[in-house]
């Protein structure tokens, strides 16, 4: 028997209301709000940065985790903004064209990688940013921002 949690979810509005929930509690915030909330990334594990109801009532904790263990250089709260940037507006672009994100499920477990990559140049150094999600509870979904090495990725010419 497997500890899998089966979820129906929809990838186009899970990726969408992600999104807009990064731009709003990142990007678009007071610079203020929007630093405290980064200093708070860098600090913890995972954090609440929202809660919904499921189509039961059940309310589900929306939270936040930054994995920037494989970042070069130094991650400060300006360049992590452009980084974040790039990825929200590469990913609403892409659906706004209609073109399909796949995900990428982690075997055995109900983690998933949006395949699209978000790369930045910056300081002679290139990073790349991703979404991800873990869906490890009915309660909990939590969007994992997840810097990875860029020499595991193919430039296109």
């Amino acid at each position: 028997m497997s500890d899998k949690i089966e979820f129906a979810v929809d990838t186009k509005d899970l990726i969408q209301n992600s999104i807009q929930l990064l731009f709003d509690y990142l990007i678009n915030s007071s610079k203020h709000d929007a630093k405290n909330r980064f200093d708070k990334l860098i600090e913890c594990d995972r954090h609440v940065i929202s809660e919904m109801h499921s189509e039961f009532g059940v309310p589900i904790q929306i939270m936040l985790s930054l994995d920037h263990s494989e970042f070069n250089g130094e991650l400060n709260f300006a360049n992590f903004q452009k980084y974040l940037a790039q990825l929200v507006g590469l990913l609403a672009m892409t659906l706004e064209n209609g073109e399909e994100l796949l995900l990428r499920e982690e075997k055995n477990t109900n983690r998933f990688l949006v395949e699209l990559a978000a790369p930045v140049d910056g300081d002679d150094q290139r990073n790349i940013l991703m979404l991800g999600f873990n869906l490890q509870s009915a309660a909990d979904v939590i969007l994992e921002l997840l810097f990875f090495e860029p020499s595991q990725f193919r430039q296109k010419p």
